[in-house]
C-alpha cells in the first residue's frame, strides 16, 4: 500500500499526487493569456494619446501663431526688439514666414511626443487675405501614430497606423493689424 496511491483505506480520503502544482501552472498559463494583450492594451492607448496630444497641441500652437500678432503682417524693425509694420508686398512673404512657423510648431510637437513621421498642417481662411481683422483661421493638424511591437515586414503589407486629427479655429483679433 502505498502512500496516495489511490487506493482506498476504510475511513481515508483517496488522496492524488498527480494534481499537485497545477494550480499554479494554470494561474500562470491564464495569466500570461490575459496579461500580454492587457499590455499590449496600453501600450497601444499610449501611443494614441500621445498622438493626440501632439496633434491638438500643434493645431493649437499653430493657430496661435497664424491669428495671433507677427502672425504674417508684422515683421522685426520695431523699437526694443518689438515687431513693426511690414513695408507693401512684403505681406506675401511675412504670410510664408508665419505659416512655415506654424508648420515648425507642428513639428515640434510631433517630435515631443516621438511621432517619427511628423505631422502634416492645413491651413484654411475664412477671409481673403487671412489676416482680416475679425475673420478666422482653421488649422488642421494630422499624423499616422504607428501601432507599437509590429515588424516593419508586416507594416508595409497592413497599413499598421492610425491617422489622429485636431482642428482648431481661431478667430483674428479685431484690433489687430490688417494686411499692408
Amino acid at each position: 500500500m502505498s502512500r496516495g496511491g489511490g487506493e482506498r483505506r476504510p475511513g481515508r480520503p483517496v488522496r492524488r499526487r498527480s494534481e499537485r502544482g497545477s494550480a499554479i501552472v494554470e494561474f500562470i498559463g491564464v495569466g500570461t493569456l490575459v496579461l500580454v494583450p492587457a499590455v499590449y492594451l496600453v501600450l497601444t492607448v499610449a501611443d494614441l494619446q500621445a498622438g493626440l496630444f501632439a496633434v491638438e497641441s500643434g493645431a493649437r500652437e499653430a493657430g496661435r501663431i497664424l491669428a495671433g500678432p507677427g502672425g504674417g503682417t508684422r515683421g522685426p524693425g520695431g523699437p526694443a526688439g518689438r515687431e513693426g509694420p511690414v513695408a507693401d508686398g512684403a505681406g506675401a512673404t511675412a504670410w510664408a514666414q508665419a505659416v512655415a512657423r506654424a508648420e515648425r510648431a507642428v513639428d515640434l510637437a510631433a517630435t515631443d511626443q516621438r511621432l517619427s513621421g511628423g505631422a502634416d498642417l492645413e491651413v484654411r481662411c475664412a477671409a481673403d487675405p487671412c489676416r482680416t481683422p475679425d475673420a478666422t483661421v482653421t488649422v488642421v493638424a494630422s499624423a499616422q501614430v504607428p501601432l507599437p511591437l509590429v515588424p516593419d515586414a508586416l507594416a508595409a503589407h497592413l497599413g499598421t497606423a492610425v491617422t489622429v486629427r485636431a482642428e482648431h479655429l481661431v478667430r483674428v483679433g479685431a484690433y489687430i493689424e490688417g494686411p499692408p
